[in-house]
C-alpha cells in the first residue's frame, strides 16, 4: 500500500495560571478574632509578549465584600502603575482585562484594591495575583508517515515549548488527506 504523508501546522497558546496571592487581616469582635482573607488569581490569555488578557478572579473568605473593587497593574511591592484596568461591583468578583493591555516594565502583578481607596496613594492591594506573560508557540511543518492508509490515522505527536517548562501531546483525529489538518481530541502533560 502506499505511504501518505501530512503536514500538520498549529497555534498553541497557554493560558498559564499566573498564580495567587493571599492576603490576611485580623479584627476583633469582643473576645474572638476574626480573620478574613481574600485571594486573587489571573491566566493570561493575550498571546504576545509584554501584553496581558483575560479574568481577573478574587474570593474573599470570612470578610465583608467592599462595595466595589479595582484592578491596577503593581510592582512587587504593590505600588500602583497606571490607571485602574477595571472597577466593578462586589458581586461580581472578577474583572474582565482585556487582550492587548500593555504591561509596564516594573510590573510584576495585578492587584486589587477597595474602590474606595481610590486615589490613596498609600492603599496597598488587598490581594495580588502574579503576572506570567508567557507568549504563544507556533508549531508546524510537522509530518508523520503513515504506512497504512486505509486503516485511518491514530498518532501522537509530542514537543515541548522553548522554555521547556511545558510539554503537551495532542492526538489528531478525523485528518483530511487533502489537507493535513485534524482536531485535537485530548491534551496531556508529557
Amino acid at each position: 500500500m502506499g505511504s501518505l504523508f501530512f503536514g500538520i501546522g498549529f497555534i498553541w497558546s497557554l493560558g498559564h495560571p499566573a498564580g495567587s496571592a493571599l492576603a490576611a487581616s485580623t479584627g476583633t469582635a469582643g473576645n474572638a478574632k476574626a480573620a478574613a482573607s481574600v485571594t486573587a488569581t489571573f491566566k493570561d490569555r493575550d498571546p504576545e509578549a509584554g501584553e496581558i488578557g483575560g479574568i481577573f478572579y478574587w474570593n474573599t473568605t470570612g470578610a465583608e465584600a467592599a462595595k466595589g473593587y479595582e484592578a491596577y497593574l503593581v510592582d512587587d511591592k504593590g505600588k500602583r502603575y497606571g490607571k485602574a484596568l477595571g472597577r466593578y461591583v462586589a458581586e461580581r468578583q472578577s474583572i474582565v482585562i482585556p487582550e492587548g493591555t500593555k504591561v509596564t516594565g516594573k510590573a510584576a502583578a495585578l492587584g486589587l484594591f477597595e474602590a474606595a481607596d481610590r486615589g490613596k496613594s498609600a492603599a496597598v492591594p488587598i490581594a495580588k495575583a502574579t503576572l506570567l506573560d508567557d507568549p504563544a508557540y507556533r508549531v508546524g511543518e510537522l509530518s508523520y508517515k503513515d504506512s497504512n492508509p486505509g486503516a485511518g490515522v491514530w498518532a501522537s505527536i509530542a514537543w515541548t515549548d522553548p522554555g521547556g517548562r511545558y510539554g503537551v501531546r495532542r492526538l489528531p483525529d478525523r485528518i483530511s488527506r487533502r489537507h493535513g489538518e485534524g482536531r485535537e481530541v485530548g491534551v496531556r502533560p508529557l
